[in-house]
């Protein structure tokens, strides 16, 4: 229901099993059977996962807005998330997922660059689900 409460009244249902869950949250007994107390209440409790934060700033520290990034799974760079632009402080923020990422900057703003020869190809590892990534301003 609302408050996350489910009733039964049958006195022969002696296991539960959570099949789905929602997006957002994580669970590590997924798909598994548990025995519902001699008491009659089992608590479950859903694991809340934080967004995933991206930030591009440039050597000053300062954030770069309108860069284009994406995070990618981990050993499946095929499998990357639709780029998003970073906002006026640099920050873009995709919603709270299960699994193990990487970033990705997909198109910088004129005036930026990124010192490697293949920056376009490179890929940042998240610190938790936060990782900062460093570009350079070029100097006008």
């Amino acid at each position: 229901d609302a408050q996350g409460k489910a009733t039964t009244t049958n006195k022969d249902v002696t296991k539960v099993k959570i099949a789905k869950i929602p997006q957002g949250y994580a669970y590590s007994k997924l798909n598994v059977e548990q025995n519902i107390p001699a008491e009659g209440k089992l608590i479950i409790t859903l694991e809340k996962l934080p967004e995933w934060v991206i930030r591009v700033v440039d050597q000053d520290g300062n954030g770069v807005v309108s860069a284009k990034v994406m995070m990618c799974m981990l050993g499946d760079e095929g499998n990357c998330k639709i780029p998003i632009d970073t906002d006026e402080n640099g920050y873009a923020k995709y919603p709270p997922e299960a699994g193990e990422f990487k970033a990705k900057i997909s198109k910088l703003p004129d005036g930026y660059v990124v010192e490697d020869d293949n920056a376009l190809e490179n890929y940042y590892f998240f610190d938790g689900n936060e990782v900062v990534i460093e570009v350079t301003k070029i100097a006008e």
